[in-house]
């Protein structure tokens, strides 16, 4: 084939180029992600201990009236889901937010060009689905402690 001068770049070898840089600078992002749910997990266990230790009585009088273990779990664990679906929200608002002006504006006044945005809908359901699960898994504590309170010290309590 024809051979070109070493200073010019065929675009597939200049797009591989640039993809393995994007690769490599994306490894951050997913450390930096992974950090993210773990203080998100923290964030959501503190926040539903310190509910459930606000509502001992409330348990304790579910208890009394009837409520199974289990029931007093789910109520928790459905406080939890609820958690972690207004943060999925606030953080797909947010991401797509960041990536805009990231795409649109970043990028064309660093480099001078851009590329379009594209969010696959599976990518948005993966977040939601992650968001979801880490919730539940931090919800799991405290809802069993919730549940297994003992019933008269919780209605003795003030």
């Amino acid at each position: 084939g024809m051979t070109l001068p070493p200073l010019v770049i065929r675009n597939h070898e200049l797009r591989r180029e640039i993809l393995e840089i994007f690769d490599r600078s994306f490894i951050l992002t997913y450390v930096l992600e992974a950090i993210a749910v773990l203080v998100a997990v923290l964030g959501i266990v503190n926040t539903l201990v310190t509910a459930v230790l606000e509502r001992r009585r409330e348990f304790a009088a579910l208890r009394a009236i009837g409520a199974s273990t289990g029931q007093v779990e789910r109520l928790v664990l459905w406080e939890a889901a609820y958690l972690g679906l207004i943060g999925a929200a606030l953080g797909v608002a947010g991401g797509l937010l960041l990536a805009l002006l990231l795409i649109r504006v970043i990028n064309k006044q660093s480099f001078g060009w851009t590329i379009q945005m594209t969010v696959p809908g599976g990518v948005i359901l993966q977040a939601v689905g992650l968001a979801l699960t880490a919730a539940l898994v931090a919800g799991y504590w405290p809802a069993r402690w919730a549940a297994r309170q003992p019933v008269v010290e919780g209605l003795r309590e003030e």
